[in-house]
């Protein structure tokens, strides 16, 4: 009987033991890759177009789009704001260019709310095309998920280097009694570093801002470059490209994977800052040229170029 029991022990104790290493050549591994791929993705030491990466990308910084009616605002001073020179100049610039074109893919930096002066929401709501809107402000996220925008969309940034990194996003998230400043001054985030708000501006706003209780908010947002995001959605070209980032413009232009990606259009913010003499309004508009585009339009700081393979109506 004794030996029995040991042997039933032994047994057991045998079973328990190859379970465990089942268990653990199964699932363990794994989590350390995973670990180790989101250690990695603070940069330097990943590749744009890294399989891990892209689905490190893929499977927890993408949200797909939403499959439920629109639910955009119709608060009338939020509204104003479209009648402005810019976005009406845009978006009839658009309706120019691709009319009734039903199938496109769009990419849109900066894309805040979702609906306030968004550049590609008439071409996913009216036209039906299909997009990625990348936001980095968590809050300014959070209302554009409830805008039900029918395009994938990312709480992340675009990097402003060749490979994936972590960024300090300073951005303006205090309660305004205005809510149309509420969202002009969200508008304002940027990586810091990175910020193309002019003296005059500052100095303009400085009273407003004071009086509205504006002040800045910090935040680490894991940032990665173009060419992820689109391997990670099976793209590789894009009918419109709209980057507006706040001053950043110029080195996620520098980086941008010309000979694996291709755009048909671009609308760009543009302001020249005078610490970079090597980013005049000439030198943005000849480093667009050798890219192939032409300048279709400008509206004040806000540049339309159209690739020479393009054909315009």
């Amino acid at each position: 009987m004794a030996f029995k029991g040991y042997f039933v022990l032994f047994i057991t104790t045998f079973y328990i033991f190859i379970l465990y290493l089942s268990v653990r050549d199964t699932h363990v591994p794994k989590i350390i890759e995973l670990s180790e791929v989101e250690m990695r993705a603070r940069g330097p030491l990943m590749q744009a177009d890294n399989a891990d990466l892209v689905q490190l990308l893929r499977s927890r910084y993408l949200d797909p789009p939403s499959r439920k009616p629109y639910n955009l605002s119709t608060f009338p001073p939020y509204l104003m704001e479209y009648q402005t020179f810019e976005w009406k100049g845009i978006k009839g610039s658009l309706q120019r260019l691709f009319e009734d074109k039903k199938r496109g893919f769009f990419l849109e930096a900066g894309a805040l709310d979702g609906q306030y002066l968004s550049n590609t929401l008439y071409l996913e709501h009216e036209l039906g095309w299909k997009g990625l809107l990348v936001e980095p402000n968590v809050l300014s996220y959070r209302e554009l998920r409830k805008k039900n925008r029918h395009a994938w969309s990312s709480n992340t940034c675009l990097s402003v280097q060749p490979f994936p990194h972590q960024h300090i996003l300073i951005q303006a998230n205090k309660r305004f009694r205005s809510k149309y400043l509420f969202w002009t001054t969200r508008g304002s985030s940027h990586l810091e570093g990175y910020n193309f708000v002019r003296d005059e501006d500052r100095k303009k706003y400085k009273g407003i801002m004071e009086q509205e209780e504006f002040d800045n908010a910090y935040d680490l947002v894991q940032c990665f470059p173009i060419l992820t995001y689109l391997a990670a959605l099976n793209v590789t070209h894009l009918d419109v490209f709209s980057l507006d980032v706040q001053g950043a413009e110029k080195e996620i232009l520098l980086n941008f994977p010309w000979a694996k990606i291709t755009v048909d259009v671009f609308i760009i913010e543009y302001i020249h800052l005078p610490p970079d003499p090597t980013w005049t309004a000439d030198n943005f508009l000849e480093y667009m040229t050798k890219k192939g585009y032409r300048l279709y339009e400008r509206f004040n700081i806000d540049y339309i170029f159209v690739h020479k393979r393009f054909k315009v109506a």
